[in-house]
């Protein structure tokens, strides 16, 4: 599991750290009891990068249903700010696997300058998970993940599950050291698209992608975070100025499989297959004052997207006649640019602002809107009184109505 934290609605709050079953299950629920904005900050570190799991599939279904998604980007790093622990590409032979490595035999993958990637320092957060481009439930290609010492002379941990049509195209290591070795060997089938994560530890050799899990669901917001200080107490300007943090996970997220597990690119798992979803979407504000007891000062990409699922619910508050897509249109064509000129692998859209949004907002439509300011029981048919209206009793009741809408109200029905 990733960044902690909870999925939560306008009105309503849900547990993401029940599983995974558990979590979708609370996004669909979330939905049903009315809520039309959702955000999380967690990420389970078995979710594939290139297909829709279980969680993914259930902000397909309330974003389709008309929600708003927001999701965390994470904080492993990214390619420009020297922070990555990513590394993304097809598998490359680098010869015969040899000791220490020669238990299962296969072919060891070469990075490009060596057939290792060395861990450098970085967060607390430091594993290793590799992931290939077979169908989840079904990997025909075996692959195996191995850490060594510093020297290159000695296993110091391993996954070695076997992949032979079944299984996940998934290999796991929960620990690593600065200074350790990881090689990736191909026991056997064919080369594959690899993704290596390294959670908040850096590589010697690594490449951009290391966004992923359902914040990279297709109409999910991928948010990354912004320090308010670089701007603080006036407000963000874009560009140079204000930069994402150098902690943001980068895109974009190369996807392979539909939900179920059908080919995009059918015999095309490489560099050049599937397709490519432009992740984050936006970059929100992080490092805020809040009055939640331990998160006075708040940071993270786990601050961003409830930042920007804030300004979606302001949006929706001012007229709540706006679509999703609307919504999403005005977030993003009136963000800050900053970084690379236009959408970027590490802001995408820039950074959603509250007030530029609202200007942006198409202005409601006139309409009324009727409001009652109580009542007052006046007289009541049952002799003595009691105080409340009885079932067939005639009362007298003296109540007001008020229109706080823009436009007359005609033809009234009131229902006691």
């Amino acid at each position: 599991m990733g960044d902690d934290g909870a999925a939560a609605g306008a009105a309503a709050v849900a547990t993401a750290f029940g599983g995974v079953a558990s979590f979708a299950q609370n996004i669909l629920d979330l939905r049903a009891a009315g809520c039309d904005i959702i955000v999380d900050d967690v990420q389970y570190y078995i979710e594939s990068p290139f297909q829709d799991g279980l969680i993914a599939q259930a902000v397909n279904s309330v974003t389709a249903s008309g929600a708003l998604y927001f999701s965390s980007a994470g904080n492993s790093g990214n390619v420009d700010d020297g922070t990555a622990g990513t590394w993304e590409g097809d598998f490359v032979s680098g010869g015969a696997v040899g000791a220490p490595l020669n238990s299962k035999g296969g072919l060891v993958h070469s990075f490009g300058a060596a057939t290792y990637n060395t861990v450098l320092s970085g967060g607390s957060i430091r594993r290793a998970d590799l992931f290939w481009a077979d169908p989840w439930g079904a990997s025909t290609n075996d692959y195996d993940l191995y850490v060594l010492d510093a020297s290159g002379s000695n296993v110091v941990h391993s996954s070695v599950n076997f992949q032979s049509g079944s299984q996940d195209p998934y290999e796991s290591v929960n620990t690593l050291n600065v200074g350790e070795r990881i090689v990736i060997v191909k026991v056997s089938g064919a080369a594959r698209f690899l993704h290596l994560d390294t959670g908040r530890a850096w590589l010697s050799i690594s490449t951009r992608g290391k966004v992923r899990s359902h914040a990279c669901a297709t109409n999910a917001f991928c948010v990354a975070a912004v320090a308010a200080s670089t701007s603080f107490p006036n407000s963000f300007v874009g560009g140079v100025t204000n930069p994402v943090e150098t902690f943001c996970s980068d895109g974009p997220r190369r996807v392979f499989f539909q939900a179920n597990g059908t080919a995009i690119t059918p015999g095309n798992f490489s560099a050049t297959g599937g397709a490519v979803r432009q992740k984050p979407d936006i970059a929100a504000a992080d490092g805020v004052t809040t009055s939640v007891p331990g998160f006075y000062s708040f940071f993270g990409t786990s601050a961003a997207g409830p930042h920007a699922a804030a300004i979606a619910a302001l949006l929706k508050s001012y007229n709540p006649a706006l679509t999703t897509t609307q919504i999403r249109n005005v977030m993003t064509n009136s963000a800050l640019d900053i970084e690379a000129t236009g959408f970027d692998q590490d802001s995408g859209s820039g950074i959603v602002m509250a007030f530029q949004a609202l200007q942006a907002a198409p202005v409601p439509s006139p309409a009324p809107k009727v409001v009652t300011n109580g009542w007052t029981l006046l007289s009541e048919g049952c002799v003595p009184a009691n105080g409340v209206i009885d079932p067939a009793e005639t009362v007298t009741l003296d109540f007001s109505l008020k229109n706080t809408g823009t436009t007359n109200a005609t033809n009234l029905v009131a229902t006691l």
